[in-house]
């Protein structure tokens, strides 16, 4: 049986070449998929991980629909009492609370959409804003924004852009554009 199968194999060297390099490119093709998805995902936990060292528990409400975790549904906001609720349990050293939302766009000076997405903006709370390890942003320059009409940008945006601090963007949230004041550079992580 095996010098039958050696006599087929010998018969047409070019289809068992062809095959055998068809299989090998197979195997390295699904290997290097699963090698690179691991990595990204690896580095995504990693980033997160960093993002947030240091803090011990989130509080968030319930969802009403089942998500992924790639999902970009807006979380359901839970009450500002319920911060001051966890900074009363014993043992907390600080807690803080943000607003996250998917429909921050900032807009060039023509009106056009900046970057190509995911577009977020996030309203933090002055206490995340002191406390190390309750936010994932770290300020790079300049300060965080402390009324209306200020906003926090990343460093990429800033540079790409030419933006510095001082300088008056528009951001269009769910209703239109509104002028916002550059009060700082942060990165996430």
């Amino acid at each position: 049986m095996n010098r039958l199968a050696l006599k087929g194999l010998l018969a047409r060297p070019s289809r068992t070449i062809l095959t055998a390099l068809a299989i090998v490119l197979g195997v390295a093709t699904i290997a290097g998929a699963f090698t690179l998805s691991d990595t990204m995902g690896r580095a995504a936990d990693q980033l997160s991980a960093s993002a947030y060292d240091g803090t011990a528990a989130v509080v968030d409400a319930k969802t009403p629909v089942k998500r992924d975790n790639n999902d970009m549904l807006q979380q359901p906001a839970i009450p500002a009492s319920v911060v001051d609720q966890v900074r009363k349990v014993p043992g907390v050293a600080a807690a803080a609370g943000d607003i996250t939302s998917t429909e921050a766009k900032i807009l060039s000076p023509k009106g056009e959409l900046v970057g190509s997405g995911p577009w977020f903006g996030v309203g933090l709370d002055k206490a995340a804003q002191t406390a190390t390890g309750l936010t994932p942003f770290r300020l790079t320059k300049g300060a965080w924004a402390a009324g209306p009409g200020q906003v926090v940008i990343d460093p990429g945006t800033a540079e790409k852009q030419h933006l510095g601090l001082g300088d008056t963007i528009r951001i269009a949230g769910a209703g239109p554009a509104q002028p916002f004041k550059v009060t700082g550079l942060a990165t996430f992580g």
